[in-house]
């Protein structure tokens, strides 16, 4: 065992290269600290997705854990070192292997590069070489050297476009020339300490990267074709180099930068001295090398000049060309950036948020007239359980929205559910996230459509049709949608605020001047299974603005401020919630209407319809917005066609607008029953969103390490019980709100009468 006891540790250990390095240096006699975003491959291959590398190495009976760590991330790099230190006595070897290649996804000249895909490409790629080293080598340097002599091993994963360059690759070759040259630089530095510092630059290699392009066979092929060992290579391939380069086998080897690719860019008519010297050098320490191929980035890219000569392969004709291109532009393998990118010269700017404009938008979409049907739950509950849940609901949904804003800081380019649902769950999170987000907000767009209409019937005394008024409130919200930009709906958010408050206020006068109050209150109260959660519900949905966070957050000039639009939104409406269910209920008591305007009087009852208006359509608009908006950055994400003001821009928003709106007419009117579906489809969804994902947030984000502290174990076991709470919500609620359909047959579909 040439790595025995020895002490490594991997960055991008979950997948590919990184996985197979792990592994075999355990199978060498080293103990490893696995260190990545995930600890489970985000990849197609089964031997990666059955189980985790850390797991794996434990069953061959070697030593390994795992860390979540952010190599970008300073702190979380410094971490990872000073914990592998802890748990094994000592580091030996730093493989800085984690990396991306963005521009696989989306070839692009410099000029076309937008800012944030060169930072991030940089920071993962380049920074996080800076910092492993860095962090390593202190540690090295604190500790006894190895009984070799030696103080230590750092192992940089660059590539073959760290040696040449290819076309529309400006950030990745920026990033893996630098890898390339900050080896030879530390090699030099750290030499007379007896710490080595090598490179290897992987070419094409079969990882889960390379995997999901087989439906571009013919790309494939031509690479193949072209390859002198008929490639690609396997990551073993480049995990046995690196075992290598950190035994004794290498002890004269420092400052080298060693392509491993299988005699690719042999193709070239030059080479630098570096280069031969490393290749030459590594050849003959073992000649096994010299047939050895890899690749740590994407089949997409494209290496000028490496290609076989004229006479050994036909060329494309322009056609084919064309399809290669089109193909390569199709590949979708790389992690995503932020949805909006870099918007210095775009003509439609969404990162324009204030964090007290985003507050209101929250107040917005979360408080409406459901407000007044709290009342109605001390009915059912009790006054003092009602408050305790009022308040706990209350402080809970702070922390589980707080929880959110740390799961988009980790994840930047996180602009939706359905993007959160990828991270936890992959492809199928995803779609399921997503398909829950949009279902949840058309099905709010259309409860507001229904209370619109029963409005109307109040104030009106049923003036005409019912269907109607719902077409009037299809046309109002449709109308008010059609801005782009959170931003722009800060005029209806900041209406809608002063709509429920005003509302509120004129039910509580009116119910403190008509009733004596302390007349018919209870302090508990037995009641049902049915009744008690049909209760519990309305409280839940009274906190379910979280399905909009990520959204809000990605258009926030500053991210950062967010929790204090989150403070803004929970103390409002727990002070709100708290203060009109109190003073309504003791005045009213147990025979409150729900909505409690209703106990108002004929009189008042319209006059607070009447001020409830801005609200009834505010809140629709903002919460349809939500699902609006994660369509068309689904569908735009990084064409550029969302900062436009084109006609097709413009127009494929109108187009999705007028869609969602009206199938959310067509459902309101449609189905009997509607308000108790919402309520089943709040319980399956809203439940999740609010309360039971984010505690899944944050174990995913502490992943390995919820056990390291008594203080990270008492926020584990918080977080477990507020996801079980999350299920437990969900299914509760599913009973109730099923049970009242079963039991409500009143309604009729697309009926004039009177739903007042």
């Amino acid at each position: 065992m040439r790595l025995l006891n020895k002490v490594a540790l991997v960055t991008g250990s979950s997948s590919g290269i990184g996985r197979a390095i792990a592994l075999r240096y355990a199978r060498e006699g080293a103990k490893v600290a696995c260190a990545d975003i995930t600890p489970t491959a985000r990849s197609p291959v089964p031997n990666e997705l059955d189980i985790t590398t850390h797991d794996a190495i434990s069953q061959e009976g070697g030593q390994a854990f795992f860390l979540q760590t952010d190599v970008g991330d300073a702190s979380q790099m410094e971490n990872a070192v000073l914990k592998t230190a802890q748990q094994f006595g000592r580091l030996d070897i730093m493989v800085n292997n984690a990396g991306v290649s963005l521009e696989s996804r989306t070839p692009a000249r410099i000029h076309e590069t937008t800012n944030e895909l060169y930072d991030t490409t940089m920071r993962i790629n380049t920074r996080s070489v800076f910092l492993g080293s860095k962090y390593a080598i202190t540690q090295m340097l604190k500790q006894d050297p190895h009984p070799s002599g030696d103080r230590g091993w750092i192992i940089n994963l660059s590539s073959i476009l760290g040696i040449v360059a290819a076309t529309e690759n400006p950030s990745y070759c920026a990033s893996k020339g630098a890898v390339s040259n900050l080896t030879r630089q530390v090699a030099l530095d750290y030499a007379r300490d007896r710490i080595h510092a090598n490179a290897i630059c992987p070419g094409y290699t079969r990882t889960a990267i390379y995997e999901e392009t087989t439906e571009y066979m013919h790309a494939a092929a031509d690479l193949i074709r072209r390859h002198p060992f008929n490639g690609p290579g396997l990551p073993d391939d480049i995990a046995r180099v690196a075992v290598v380069l950190a035994s004794e086998d290498a002890s004269w080897m420092t400052g080298a930068v060693v392509p491993v690719d299988g005699g690719y860019t042999a193709r070239f008519s030059f080479a630098s001295i570096g280069t031969l010297v490393a290749v030459t050098t590594a050849a003959l320490l073992r000649p096994s090398i010299c047939n050895q191929t890899a690749l740590s980035f994407p089949v997409t890219m494209r290496l000028d000049g490496v290609a076989p000569p004229p006479d050994a392969v036909e060329p494309k004709s322009q056609r084919e060309k064309d399809e290669d291109v089109e193909d390569l532009k199709a590949i979708d393998n790389a992690p995503e950036v932020d949805a909006f990118g870099d918007e210095a010269n775009a003509e439609v700017k969404y990162k324009t948020l204030k964090w007290w404009q985003c507050g209101m938008f929250m107040i917005a979409e979360s408080v409406s007239l459901g407000v007044l049907s709290l009342p109605a739950t001390m009915t059912a509950l009790g006054l003092v359980p009602s408050l305790i849940l009022i308040i706990g609901l209350g402080i809970l949904a702070l922390y589980t929205g707080y929880v959110i804003g740390q799961f988009r800081e980790r994840h930047p380019y996180i602009h939706n559910l359905a993007d959160a649902g990828e991270i936890l769950m992959g492809s199928f999170g995803r779609e399921l996230f997503g398909l829950g987000q949009i279902l949840f907000s058309i099905f709010i767009m259309g409860s507001h459509i229904v209370t619109f209409t029963v409005m109307m019937n109040t104030i009106t005394d049923h003036g005409t049709c019912s269907i109607v008024f719902s077409i009037v409130a299809f046309v109002i919200c449709l109308v008010l949608s059609l801005p782009r930009t959170i931003k722009n709906l800060t005029y209806i958010s900041t209406a809608s605020f002063l709509s429920i408050f005003s509302a509120v206020m004129i039910t509580m006068i009116g119910v403190g001047v008509q009733y004596k109050g302390g007349q018919n209150i209870s302090i508990t109260t037995e009641t049902n299974l049915y009744t008690a959660f049909s209760g519990v519900t309305q409280i839940m949905f009274a906190y379910c603005a979280h399905v909009a966070f990520f959204g809000l957050i990605a258009e926030m000039e500053e991210p950062k401020d967010f929790p204090k639009a989150l403070c803004l939104l929970q103390g409002f409406e727990i002070s709100l919630y708290v203060t009109a269910a109190i003073v309504i209920y003791y005045y009213v008591g147990n025979g409150v209407d729900s909505p409690a305007l209703g106990s108002a009087g004929p009189v008042l009852k319209k006059v607070a319809y009447g001020m409830a208006i801005p609200t009834i359509i505010g809140a629709g608009v903002v919460n349809g917005h939500v699902g609006l908006k994660y369509i068309y950055v689904r569908i735009f994400r990084k064409s550029g066609r969302m900062h436009k003001n084109d006609w097709v821009s413009v127009g494929s928003w109108i187009g999705i607008g007028v869609t969602c709106w009206v199938i959310a007419w067509i459902i309101g009117e449609g189905i009997p029953s509607f308000s108790n579906l919402v309520s089943l489809i709040s319980s399956l969804f809203a439940s999740w969103f609010s309360f039971g994902l984010p505690g899944a947030y944050w174990l995913h984000m502490n992943y390995g390490q919820w056990w390291s502290s008594p203080r990270k174990c008492a926020l584990t076991i918080i977080n477990m019980l507020i996801f079980a709470i999350g299920g437990a919500m969900c299914g509760l609620g599913l009973y109730a709100s099923g049970k009242a359909i079963h039991d409500d047959s009143s309604r009729s579909s697309f009926s004039c009468a009177n739903n007042a």
